[in-house]
């Protein structure tokens, strides 16, 4: 899905013009990447466009006929609109409901498969098998799924499903409302009872109507003053969907004998494809043991509100938490149209129907109260609809966006590796009033004090909203916060940043935070460690920092800490008795675990180890003796063991000597992890005496950009650093204008010597076990097979774990979850040595 938007309507034109121009030189480029870049590296304008397409050539199509069909244009001035979640009722199944979902889409599978677990001991049945049935299964799966035993289960699972996932999107609702069944949907995700408890009384529900004898239900289009006049003693009105749409409900022949009537009278009614009456007298032999299986249920009040089918307004905390009113919404009429009107008074929220086909939806457009402005949107397709459920749910979700609703994008590539690569800038318009038009916030000013020439200047109108965060905005208390907040928009683009909110959250990454250390310290006349960011990454904290050394020159706080104790990073406390000691790789730093430690248990402390420098220059050492002076800075942290060791790439080669001298020394080491580590004979094919060779190599793994080693070489050694920075910048978009050389020369010269250092080493048969993590994805530079020479010297053995991604991006989400997951376990089991 591609998003375009623009401050005009003129603007929001030359933006789509120019991106279908674009598209049309790039063919080759990737589209994934291309609609990342538009909905991550943009601010959202009120002027929006949209456009769902498979391919490059089909968007290029699309963006210049502006097909109505395909392309979706809005203005919309509001900001956050609220969303209200219909949930639909029976006879809105199908089957295959949603199949391409289950495939692509990893938390609506996991919550289908999760529910399908718990309902096999209730059903006696794998759900998935009727949902999602195999050819040869597709009769008996359609017979089922015509059975309300199976029908109720099935909608409340796909439908909780999808709602999971529209949340994990930060598309939460603000109120609900369900038709039937689809109440039960809203009780649960408003926290009136568990998943496990609401399945349990879905599936209940379901097989005590199965049970009852069969009965019939007939659409009627008259209001419901004029139908119950038509009732009699064996029909009930079982749905108010509208005005002058209703549903009788009860015996086959009691229904037969009024459509025969309805139809002598020239009004048309239609009998519905189902095999019970519902909420009719009928159903009154079950109320009794339904509330006895509602009785064992634990109910609480609602945290979400929704509305009630049975009173058709707000449902209380008596009604919610009363088992009498379960059995109730079972046999009474269900009020829909009145909950409708209830929701239509705010014509800001958007509906949006979450479950199979378009029913609620064509309900909530059909009512009188409906005003003009008031959105409407499906979640799923109709049955009959042959687009894409992917396509589909996507037009919704930009539609959504279309309307107001803030997508919080990051989320929705949670579970994807996308790159931010350049496409044409805002089309400015040559018009004074567009600059100075009201609403745009004004550049943050810095203390006079404090301001000079080296002072960020924040253009806040460049700048994108801040991100959907865990924590609530704070704004800076003082002189010193409010200079960060000045920096930390520059450096990270955001036009408005808490001093509560994480530097990584926002979108910091290693690169990143050391530039903007190096801008503090020369802002504030200050002397941070390039890793204060780890251990202070938020404004409060590292403000607190500034203040706590702000006394101290830069020779007297080395003093104060011992040199083995300067390299150590703690990046992550925790109560667990023994930390995880990870070894930096080459280039000296460890932010390239800030990911790890953020995944891995609360509990569980880890300390990076940086590279030493010496009174500004960076010593070559061994392995060897690199390993000798890190278990030093170890011991001050932890006098003895046993020690949890690791360390990426380079890292682990070290690691693995740490624990090659600790274990000579006596010490016992429970844990040594190596990530993606390489050994001799399984060496990288890299020249590292080669400045250009290093940074087409990390462009290309690191950053997943292409680039030529002779089309590099071909500039000045200045200049390809230049050009390194703008790719950098490129693939960021957080790195700021006036990133420097300095920290790149010196990163460069530390890979040369770390690399030259790996290479030398041999390692020596070790007592012990080695834990190995592998990147499954290969290129022409890393070795395939890493682990080899590990195996060699390993007595103990080597246990190799593969983890998405390549040997650096392995260590990034969504890879290092995978990572973190199976690290988890072994540190469980070290523990316990």
């Amino acid at each position: 899905m591609l998003v375009i938007s623009a401050k005009t309507s003129t603007a929001l034109d030359k933006a789509t013009a120019n991106l279908a121009e674009y598209l049309k030189q790039n063919p080759d480029e990737n589209l994934a990447d291309i609609a990342y870049t538009l909905q991550v590296g943009r601010r959202a304008f009120s002027h929006r466009r949209i456009v769902v397409c498979n391919d490059i050539e089909a968007g290029v199509i699309a963006l210049k006929n502006l097909d109505p069909k395909q392309v979706f244009t809005s203005f919309q001035d509001s900001k956050n609109r609220p969303v209200v979640f219909m949930f639909s009722g029976q006879g809105s199944q199908y089957i295959n409901m949603s199949w391409e979902l289950y495939q692509i889409e990893p938390i609506f599978r996991e919550q289908i498969d999760f529910c399908s677990k718990i309902l096999k001991s209730h059903l006696g049945i794998d759900l998935r098998h009727v949902l999602y049935p195999s050819e040869i299964q597709l009769e008996t799966a359609t017979n089922q799924l015509k059975q309300t035993a199976i029908t109720q289960p099935a909608l409340f699972v796909i439908e909780y499903a999808l709602a999971k996932l529209w949340m994990s999107w930060e598309v939460n609702p603000k109120a609900m409302i369900g038709h039937s069944i689809g109440e039960y949907v809203a009780a649960c995700l408003a926290g009136v009872f568990s998943l496990e408890d609401g399945l349990s009384l879905v599936a209940a529900r379901g097989k005590l109507m199965q049970q009852m004898p069969a009965g019939s239900m007939l659409a009627v289009p008259l209001p419901e003053q004029e139908i119950q006049s038509l009732l009699g003693n064996k029909l009930d009105l079982a749905v108010i969907n509208g005005t002058s749409m209703s549903v009788v409900s009860g015996t086959t022949d009691a229904v037969d004998q009024l459509e025969q009537k309805l139809i002598k009278k020239g009004v048309e009614c239609r009998r519905l494809y189902t095999s019970h009456a519902f909420h009719s007298q009928m159903m009154e032999p079950i109320l009794a043991p339904f509330i006895e299986q509602v009785k064992k249920v634990k109910l609480k009040s609602p945290k979400i509100p929704y509305i009630s089918n049975l009173t058709g307004n707000w449902i209380t905390a008596t009604e919610a938490t009363n088992p009498s009113y379960y059995a109730q919404h079972l046999r009474q009429t269900v009020r829909f149209a009145d909950g409708l009107q209830q929701l239509l008074k705010d014509p800001n929220q958007i509906l949006l129907e979450v479950g199979p086909g378009r029913t609620l939806n064509t309900l909530a457009k059909q009512h009188p109260n409906k005003a003009s402005e008031q959105i409407v949107l499906s979640s799923l397709r109709h049955p009959q609809d042959q687009n894409s459920d992917v396509a589909f749910l996507l037009t919704t979700l930009g539609k959504l966006w279309l309307g107001g609703v803030q997508i919080d994008w990051s989320k929705f590539y949670a579970n994807e590796q996308r790159y931010r690569i350049p496409l044409p800038t805002y089309p400015f318009e040559r018009e004074r009033y567009w600059i100075e038009a009201p609403g745009i916030e004004q550049p943050i000013k810095i203390a006079s004090s404090l301001q000079d020439e080296n002072s960020p200047k924040v253009d806040l109108t460049a700048l994108h909203s801040r991100p959907s965060l865990h924590n609530t905005y704070l704004a800076p208390r003082d002189e010193t916060e409010q200079v960060i907040v000045s920096i930390w928009q520059e450096f990270l683009g955001i036009e408005q940043v808490g001093i509560q909110d994480d530097f990584f959250d926002l979108g910091g990454d290693s690169l990143l935070a050391v530039q903007l250390i190096t801008k503090l310290n020369e802002t504030l006349q200050i002397s941070l460690s390039p890793h204060s960011l780890l251990q202070s990454p938020t404004i409060a904290a590292l403000a607190e920092l500034i203040k706590d050394n702000s006394g101290l020159s830069e020779s007297e706080g080395r003093q104060l800490q011992p040199d083995s104790e300067s390299l150590l990073v703690k990046i992550k406390g925790g109560s667990f008795k023994q930390p995880l000691f990870l070894v930096h790789p080459v280039g000296g730093h460890v932010y390239i675990y800030r990911d790890l430690a953020r995944y891995l248990d609360s509990d569980q402390p880890i300390f990076g180890i940086q590279a030493h420098v010496a009174d500004g220059e960076n010593e070559s050492f061994s392995v060897e003796e690199m390993a000798t002076r890190y278990i030093e800075a170890v011991r001050f942290q932890q006098p003895e063991g046993p020690y949890f060791l690791g360390g990426s790439s380079f890292g682990g080669t070290v690691a693995f000597e740490m624990a090659q001298q600790l274990n000579a020394q006596g010490e016992k080491i429970a844990l040594l992890t190596l990530i993606d580590t390489p050994g001799p004979g399984q060496m990288p094919v890299l020249a590292t005496e080669d400045d250009t060779a290093i940074l087409v190599y990390i462009l290309g793994v690191g950053f997943n950009l292409s680039l030529s080693l002779d089309v590099l070489q071909q500039l000045k050694p200045d200049e390809q650093l230049i050009y390194f920075l703008e790719q950098v910048k490129i693939a960021n978009r957080v790195v700021p204008p006036d990133f420097g050389l300095a920290q790149i020369r010196e990163f460069i010269h530390l890979f040369k010597v770390h690399a030259q250092a790996m290479r030398n080493y041999i390692p020596q048969t070790y007592p012990g076990r080695i834990i190995f993590f592998r990147a499954n994805e290969q290129n022409e530079v890393n070795p395939k097979n890493p682990e080899l020479p590990w195996i060699d010297v390993a007595t103990g053995g080597v246990e190799v774990r593969e983890v998405p991604g390549n040997h650096i991006t392995m260590n990034y989400p969504p890879h290092v979850q995978v990572m973190v997951e199976q690290l988890r376990v072994y540190l469980d089991e070290a523990r316990q040595l």
